[in-house]
């Protein structure tokens, strides 16, 4: 498994893709792809150094787990905050992800947001069992 993707092919989609792993096979970074009407941003996501991808896992299976819905946002955001996700049920079968990524580091600074459409059932859990394996912490 070389990447995951959420969201729809004829609509906005996010793909982690492109694991980078130490010698050791432990998880460094990921890259995130934001692909929204004509709008591509790229961005590496570094790890967290003590949890590698274990919040963005949990993140993920917690989608899944609550695929009949929820009230309020389901958020997640990056170590050093270059990719934000916040998630809301509409209550009738879909799951909305909002995705930012960022680069802000002076002089050079940018940001892409979009919106993917995703459905709560079967789609969110392959897609989180596949991140699971995507962002194991080894390999």
């Amino acid at each position: 498994m070389d990447e995951v993707r959420f969201g729809h092919e004829m609509g906005a989609t996010l793909t982690l893709h492109d694991p980078q792993r130490g010698e050791d096979g432990e998880l460094s970074s990921i890259v995130a792809t934001l692909d929204c009407d004509g709008l591509r941003a790229t961005k590496r996501v570094s790890a967290h150094y003590a949890s590698c991808m274990d919040a963005l896992i949990a993140y993920f299976d917690d989608l899944a787990e609550h695929w009949q819905g929820w009230d309020s946002y389901k958020s997640y955001k990056s170590l050093e905050g270059d990719l934000t996700l916040t998630a809301r049920h509409d209550g009738t079968g879909h799951v909305f992800l909002d995705v930012e990524l960022q680069w802000d580091h002076p002089p050079i600074e940018w940001s892409a947001k979009g919106q993917v459409l995703t459905d709560p059932g079967a789609q969110m859990a392959e897609a989180a069992a596949a991140a699971q394996l995507l962002l194991a912490r080894f390999q």
